[in-house]
């Protein structure tokens, strides 16, 4: 699978290499930066939103056990007092994950990015636009290839 993933990025990253000679050295070079910061901040998200998955699995588990254990004893009492712990609190809208400081740091390598490319005059708003685009087809295309099959 993730080979796959792989080959249709590397295939983006040619096809955004051969833009070169036929729009130009700013359209590619605004493109293939964008093109890399848009894969690391997937990146980043991807390993973020894993351990969030995986604290939520063992969060499950942990609560599952619990219930094992004291479906013998458990009173209408207990019950609302186990209830009345696991109340919403601001930790529980996983806003961790949006503000994990790896990825704010990639949103910051993006931005300087572009505020580079403009500085220096060789930004391509249309090559960085395309750039940008480039990592969310290729989960598309990803996504369309694997619908049918048996992912493993």
């Amino acid at each position: 699978m993730i080979k796959r993933l792989v080959f249709i990025y590397l295939f983006f990253t040619i096809i955004l290499f051969s833009t070169q000679f036929f729009i130009g050295k700013n359209f590619m070079i605004s493109s293939l930066i964008a093109y890399f910061c848009a894969i690391f901040i997937a990146i980043i998200s991807f390993f973020s939103y894993k351990k969030r998955i995986e604290k939520k699995l063992k969060d499950r588990q942990d609560d599952e056990n619990f219930d094992e254990e004291n479906d013998e004893n458990i009173t209408l009492e207990s019950e609302k007092a186990r209830l009345k712990a696991k109340k919403t609190k601001l930790k529980d809208l996983h806003l961790g994950t949006a503000f994990v400081p790896f990825r704010l740091l990639a949103y910051l390598v993006l931005v300087v990015s572009f505020l580079l490319l403009k500085r220096y005059e060789i930004l391509n708003i249309a090559g960085f636009l395309v750039g940008l685009s480039a990592m969310p087809l290729g989960a598309l295309t990803f996504g369309l290839m694997i619908k049918d099959k048996n992912v493993k």
